[in-house]
């Protein structure tokens, strides 16, 4: 979040979130909806929790539905607070839901909520308003809370959200129609300037597990196959399921296999330029659906890359097309130096650029060109800048070598070299 500005509007933001935050521990497959801890997802890139507590013996314990998730909200409130000490630039906004029956209580809920509140209140924000700058919320939790409250001094009301949470499927069969919503929620957010604050939930369950909903695959592991549909594109259901791939295919005649909501929603968004979606929640999410919210973002952060040695620039001048080159140039104030870094992909020629940097065949090997494409956000577009000052490519060589932006030749231009050779020829500075 460091990347936008403090004017931001919650609703101008897309923010990748977990459904069900805590459930990573306890109930099989049918319970739960996360593989990692609070503090992993946080560092994955999640900015956006909900959290599900059982109100007991005046204190909160983490529950999804009946199952007692092995952590008390205490815990996780600490989880919060650690994270957002390490990164002020950033902000967490947590759901805030009663589940289960409450038992054994002397005080409402609230007020034992209250209980958390007052020793931490400088970590939550107190926003004022119901669509808050990220200025107003960097290093703090905007609770929103979905329980009856009297103190609205913290925090906002979550039933005030646009909220899309068609929950429930019968089979695996119902996954297209849970799909078919989540895509028409995500135009609509796409579209909607009015400052509503938009809340995808990717999540489904009844008649599907988690992870299936999820990613269509046939068990939780992260490389199972997908199932099949039982559908093929021959005949009465050729066309059906247009979003679903189509594999193993004979000529036209292919097989359709399930694909999860968290794989829908990154090959819906490939290439769109949108911003503001809002919140979008979901199970297991891995980082290429993190990666493509983060990239939905208004970044107004333009850059400068100067290499160390030479001191001159980047430079797109007279090139600014797909296909163009790059070379240095003297350091200038000039649109065709402005780089904008969006997570992965830096992005050339100022904020409405759509050009990208592109290692130009898609296939790296050594001294292949970088040049200016439209951007898409694979892997070939894709790269970290290191501590060295190297800046890698997250695409590797043919021989699984890391490859870095070179700067080769006179007059200039940009290639991929293996990382560590050139010496100074593959030292930048992002300014």
């Amino acid at each position: 979040m460091k990347q936008l500005a403090d004017t931001t509007r919650l609703s101008e933001m897309s923010i990748p979130g977990t459904h069900d935050s805590a459930a990573f521990k306890n109930g099989g497959d049918i319970v739960l909806t996360q593989s990692l801890t609070i503090t992993r997802q946080l560092n994955g890139g999640i900015r956006f929790l909900d959290l599900r507590v059982r109100h007991i013996n005046d204190v909160f314990a983490m529950h999804h539905g009946p199952v007692y998730q092995g952590a008390m909200f205490g815990d996780v409130l600490g989880e919060m607070i650690d994270f957002l000490r390490r990164h002020p630039s950033e902000t967490i906004v947590a759901r805030l839901k009663q589940e289960h029956d409450p038992a054994g209580n002397t005080r409402s809920f609230e007020r034992t909520f209250k209980s958390y509140y007052d020793p931490n209140r400088h970590w939550f924000a107190s926003p004022g308003e119901n669509n808050p700058t990220l200025g107003a919320l960097r290093g703090k939790i905007l609770i929103l809370a979905d329980y009856s409250r009297s103190d609205f001094s913290y925090g906002r009301n979550y039933s005030g959200l646009s909220i899309q949470d068609a929950y429930s499927v019968s089979t695996n069969w119902d996954l297209y129609d849970k799909w078919e919503k989540v895509k028409s929620h995500l135009g609509k957010s796409a579209e909607d300037r009015s400052g509503s604050i938009y809340l995808h939930y990717l999540s489904a369950s009844g008649g599907a597990f988690p992870y299936f909903i999820a990613s269509g695959k046939s068990s939780p592991e992260t490389h199972a196959p997908q199932l099949v549909t039982g559908r093929t594109t021959i005949g009465a259901w050729a066309d059906s399921w247009p979003d679903f791939p189509r594999t193993a295919c004979l000529g036209t005649w292919c097989t359709i296999e399930f694909l999860g909501t968290n794989g829908l929603t990154v090959n819906y968004l490939k290439g769109k330029s949108w911003s503001g979606l809002g919140i979008v929640a979901a199970d297991f999410p891995g980082p290429d659906l993190i990666g493509a919210l983060v990239r939905a973002n208004p970044n107004t952060r333009l850059n400068r890359i100067e290499q160390v040695s030479t001191g001159r620039c980047i430079d797109a001048e007279g090139t600014l097309r797909p296909g163009g080159t790059l070379q240095l140039m003297p350091c200038r104030q000039d649109s065709a130096q402005d780089i904008r870094i969006d997570d992965l992909s830096m992005a050339v020629g100022g904020t409405s650029s759509r050009l990208c940097m592109d290692i130009r065949s898609g296939i790296v090997t050594d001294h292949e060109s970088v040049i200016l494409y439209e951007c898409h956000g694979d892997t070939n577009q894709q790269w970290v800048t290191r501590e060295d000052g190297r800046i890698e490519s997250q695409r590797r060589s043919l021989f699984l070598q890391s490859m870095c932006l070179t700067v080769e030749g006179f007059p200039s231009r940009l290639t991929v070299r293996p990382c560590g050779i050139g010496g100074g020829d593959q030292i930048f500075a992002v300014k």
